[in-house]
């Protein structure tokens, strides 16, 4: 081969390195895979191991500056097949240190700014002195944005069965109570305070920072804890108290709380604060054993009540409430000890020597577990302080002795906690939480069988519902709520009523005295079920838990055979989950009977009863998507047909009959006047596929049929890309001018086919990302003069207008932010031939937030067009008539400029009344209303738009979101003949917030010249002609409801 050149050479040699460093790159990925599948295969074949940390620890308690001093000492077993050179270390009171960690960001993902706006004075943080291993000093290294993680640097390797001492002095800044650790006053909730080590298992470190949303993970071990503190505290927490004089001390408390229950005198303690701390002060020592965390809490308030547990050995515990409000805790130690037994009973018996609940500030959910103690927020009423003290002495078990990461699969202990505490609670209420005696009439009603049917339609159905077997960072926070501590011991319900549940007992069972005082983790227990039922349950543990596939059944028909029915029965789901079908007599169930689940479809034969139909889920907790499909009659032609029902109360579907729901409506405007009218409809929630709404109406003043109707179709994708698609036909019709020649009023028609497309997005953040298509039909009535006769002649003029669209919003508290892009394309006939315009509209928000609960918002706006066959035209287009040129820009947004009839307008026509002051934030956003006559004059374009609006609420404490100051300018470009083909406006004055989001007024109170001289020369003067007001009025989706909540 022969080279032309030397840069010919040149070029091989770099197509070659470039060839190299390709060739390794692929090279490092195959072998990163390989590592990365060779030590989970490692890590999943490891012999089981545990670490050990043993606690000495030595504090005092400072309540005069909330501070925490003393020296702790850790020895460390190292129980793994490892040689470690460094350990992961907690320092979890650095969480409330500044506004950048990893719990602040949390809490602001939830909307709660607590922390972040916290003082320095309501910070906490920890400090260490004199760090010692085996008694040579050693340091941390930090970790990059994480204060509250750091690797403890290891003189010298530790090997295989050795042990080290850890030791060191310790300074804690007790913060504010916003979470879980922290003091209101001098009322201390001291938990998840010392340094620990993180757990180091076959899978590896497990270093997490401290978070509100998803809890813990810890290495068991044995504390001996003493605590310094001014003598009058009543202290309370993990393990015994070893020490005769406090407990001679707490004894007296317990008499003293009785005699005021008995007499009544007080329903609520003296706040800790206004009691005088001791000048003396006393040591109490606590020791636990078999534990994997320790926590206190201290108050100089507290009223105690002791009980006593029956275990089923036969041994005798004592029960403990601390509490300070009589009003709903005077059985609280009794609620403690019937938890205490009946997990005993259920799970397996309880190891600790004794169980408490306090009463204390919580800023994280209504109550937080720690080994042998449990700490309550407010309640509401006595029953939901039982059932919040059953879930957190049940979580002893599921946490304490059954000790998985909580981080990484909360539905392993939130989950099938809540699962026995749902069987508390039917056992001693036999009500959920949702379904009690006030709405049990508004369920039948509607026949929601359960508030666990309730929950799953309306969530689902919107496309809201997560897999629960994910990350608990992974969750939004109402997802956490539900998929987690609903949802999946609902599933454990489904779980009981298919197996039985003397065989899910005897599972649990087995599984406790398997892995207590252990690290389990998911699969241990799914080991636990398939090896004890010999079942393949995979449609559980694998395609709901962990990829969130629904469940759908059908019946398609049935056989009569004599003695038996042949039901053909169809799964249409994602997976083969067992069913139940239910045998009904009268609307209530006689007995139903469980099936194996299949793929496709399935002829079951079913032994004849005396009954009118047969339903699949007839008890509403078994999770099937689409139940309208469910139910089949035994006799009768139309088996399938359900009856149907008409009336205000089919909002929600009901799965026995097909549903209308119809009821009055009123709608008013100018040129219509009262309308008045029905809305006929599908229900509104779940959310149903198919959808149709008809709402006719007479207008009194044009006396007139107007009315909207709209049909369409919703499917759920749920794709690695796209959530929903929606198709639909929309249609609407109401006056556009008051009749000036003619005997009544013109009206306008809107014809609208759309399909949008929302994309998948993190909902834990809830983005929206959302592309649609529309197609707009307008057909306007206008009077058209006629040479031939001279008269006055109703007309109808059509335009059809394309508009393709995009919107993103992210709502984070601290600044949210939108960007939506509109373009409209339109053909037309214009004044002297065909006309075309594309027109594109970007326009970009975001606020930001410069006080709790006070924003400052920003709108940036740039109209233009890539093609516009009549730029050059000085005349602007006008919604009322549209004969010579359209799609005009303005830099406020009036009546005229809605070419598409997008928006609710008052008024259409009119140019002398307050309803014609109408503007919406749409295009420039001034707040001007200078009307259709003064198009030609100022603020519109048919090239270019640019503006920019300003807002914000004021410091004020009451009416500071309500009074807002604005400004906007805009600069819109002309023919270079007008005012040198641009001009600019500004304009500024007060915005009254009347209903956000809905309604507002604005107050004009600075013009630039140009807007000034506009409202001189309209020969009304007055300065309210220059007031303004928008009124946006539009029912969303149950969705947006959802991601306003979150």
């Amino acid at each position: 081969m022969v080279f032309e050149s030397s840069s010919e050479i040149k070029e091989i040699v770099e197509l070659n390195q470039v060839c190299f460093m390709r060739f390794n790159k692929l090279i490092c990925i195959v072998l990163y895979c390989f590592i990365s599948f060779f030590n989970t295969l490692y890590a999943q074949n490891k012999p089981y191991f545990q670490q050990q940390v043993n606690y000495k620890i030595d504090v005092k308690l400072n309540d005069k500056e909330h501070r925490l001093t003393g020296k702790i000492e850790m020895h460390y077993s190292n129980n793994s097949p490892d040689i470690l050179d460094r350990i992961g270390m907690h320092l979890w009171p650095n969480a409330f240190s500044n506004k950048n960690t990893a719990y602040c960001k949390q809490k602001l993902l939830h909307r709660n700014t607590d922390c972040y706006d916290a003082t320095f004075e309501e910070s906490g943080n920890i400090q260490l002195f004199e760090l010692l291993v085996d008694g040579t000093p050693s340091t941390m290294e930090s970790i990059k944005n994480n204060p509250d993680m750091a690797w403890l640097l290891l003189p010298k390797v530790l090997k295989p069965g050795e042990q080290i001492v850890i030791s060191s002095k310790f300074d804690i800044k007790i913060p504010r109570s916003f979470s879980r650790f922290g003091h209101v006053g001098q009322s201390y909730q001291i938990s998840q305070w010392y340094v620990k080590p993180a757990v180091y298992d076959h899978y590896g470190w497990h270093l997490m920072p401290y978070l509100d949303q998803g809890e813990f993970y810890s290495e068991f071990g044995n504390f001996d804890v003493t605590i310094s503190l001014p003598e009058n505290y009543y202290v309370a927490g993990t393990g015994e108290i070893i020490d005769e004089k406090e407990t001679q001390f707490i004894e007296k408390r317990v008499i003293e709380t009785k005699k005021l229950i008995e007499n009544k005198k007080e329903q609520k303690a003296n706040v800790s604060d206004s009691i005088e701390s001791s000048d003396n002060w006393k040591t109490i020592k606590l020791k636990a054993e078999n534990v994997h965390d320790f926590a206190w809490f201290a108050d100089k308030s507290f009223l105690i009540l002791k009980r006593e547990a029956s275990l089923p050995s036969g041994k005798k515990i004592p029960t403990w409430a601390y509490f300070t409000d009589l009003k709903y805790w005077s059985k609280g130690a009794e609620f403690v000890t019937r938890a205490v037994e009946f997990y005993s009973q259920n799970v397996g018996e309880y190891p600790w020597p004794q169980a408490t609940a306090v009463q204390s500030s919580l800023g994280a959910g209504g109550g937080m577990e720690y080994p042998m103690i449990t700490v309550i927020g407010e309640v509401n009423s006595e029953k939901s302080l039982d059932i919040i003290i059953c879930h957190e002495v049940g979580h002893n078990w599921f946490y304490g002795i059954l000790a998985s990461n909580e981080r990484e699969h909360p539905w392993l202990d939130e989950g099938v906690n809540s699962y026995y505490e749902g069987r508390y609670t039917r056992k001693y209420y036999k009500e959920g939480w949702l379904l009690d005696r006030n709405i049990r009439g508004i369920f039948s009603r509607f026949k929601i069988s359960s508030e666990s049917e309730l929950l799953y339609q309306l969530l689902s159905h919107s496309n809201l519902t997560q897999a629960p077997g994910l990350h608990s960072e992974k969750f939004s926070g109402i997802n956490y709520g539900y998929d987690v501590y609903k949802r999946v011991p609902d599933l454990f319900y489904y779980l009981e009523s298919y197996l039985g549940t003397s065989t899910l007992d005897s599972i649990i069972k087995s599984y406790y005295q398997s892995w207590k005082f252990k690290h389990p983790y998911p699969e241990n227990l799914v080991n636990q079920f398939t090896t004890a039922t010999q079942k393949d349950l995979s449609w559980l543990f694998r395609d709901i838990m962990y990829e969130n596939k629904r469940i759908d059944y059908s019946i398609c028909s049935i056989k009569d055979i004599g003695d038996n029915f042949l039901l053909k029965v169809k799964n249409k789901g994602q997976t083969y989950a067992p069913f139940q079908i239910s045998y009904i007599k009268d609307d209530s169930i006689i007995q139903s009977s469980w099936h194996d689940g299949f793929e496709g479809s399935q002829t079951l034969l079913i032994k004849k009863f005396n009954i009118d139909k047969l339903k699949i889920d007839g008890e509403g907790n078994y999770f099937d998507f689409n139940s309208f499909d469910n139910t089949i009659k035994t006799k009768g032609i139309f088996k399938k047909t359900e009856p149907l029902k008409v009336g205000l109360s089919s909002f929600y579907n009901n799965p026995d009959r097909k549903d209308v729901l119809i009821y009055p409506s009123f709608l008013w405007n100018y040129v219509n006047g009262g309308m008045l009218g029905i809305h006929v409809g599908r229900h509104y929630f779940p959310t149903p596929e198919w959808n149709f709404q008809l709402s006719p109406k007479y207008a009194f003043k044009s006396k007139s049929l107007t009315g909207t109707s709209e049909i369409s179709y919703r499917k759920i994708l749920n794709s690695k890309l796209i959530n929903t698609v929606k198709a639909g036909v929309s249609a609407k019709r109401f006056g556009l001018q008051e009749a000036i020649h003619l005997n009544r009023a013109n009206h306008y028609l809107q014809l609208k086919p759309y399909i949008t497309v929302d994309f998948k997005t993190d909902i834990k953040k809830a983005i929206s990302s959302i592309l649609s298509y529309e197609y707009f039909f307008i057909q306007d009535e206008i009077e058209n003069f006629t040479q031939e006769d001279s008269s006055f002649k109703r007309v109808q003029l059509s335009n059809n207008v394309h508009k393709l669209s995009y919107y993103y919003s992210v709502p984070a508290i601290l600044g949210p932010m939108s960007v939506k892009v509109e373009s409209y394309f339109e053909k037309y006939n214009g004044a002297i031939d065909k006309a075309s315009y594309l027109r594109i509209d970007t326009e970009f928000k975001k606020s930001f937030r410069w006080k709790k609960k006070r924003y400052f918002d920003t709108r940036f706006f740039v109209s233009f067009f890539p093609m516009n066959t009549e730029r050059s035209r000085n005349s602007i287009a006008s919604r009322n008539d549209q004969r010579f040129i359209r799609g005009s820009a303005g830099a406020a947004f009036q009546a005229y400029h809605d070419y598409t009839n997008e928006n609710n307008f008052l008024d259409r026509s009119s140019r002398n009344n307050f309803w014609a002051q109408q503007i919406e934030l749409r295009q420039g956003g001034l707040k001007l209303a200078p009307g259709v006559a003064q198009r030609n004059n100022i603020g519109n374009t048919n090239r270019f738009l640019a503006s920019l609006n300003l807002s914000s609420d004021l410091p004020l404490p009451s009416i500071g979101k309500l009074v807002r100051p604005y400004f906007d300018v805009a600069y819109v470009k002309v023919d270079k003949s007008l005012v040198n083909g641009g001009s600019y406006l500004y304009s500024g004055g007060v915005q009254l917030k009347l209903i956000p989001e809905v309604l507002s007024v604005y107050f004009p109170l600075i013009n630039s010249t140009n807007i000034k001289e506009i409202y001189v020369a309209d020969s009304n003067q007055s300065y309210w002609r220059q007031v303004t007001f928008s009124f946006k009025l539009q029912l969303g989706q149950y969705k947006d409801l959802i991601s306003l909540i979150q």
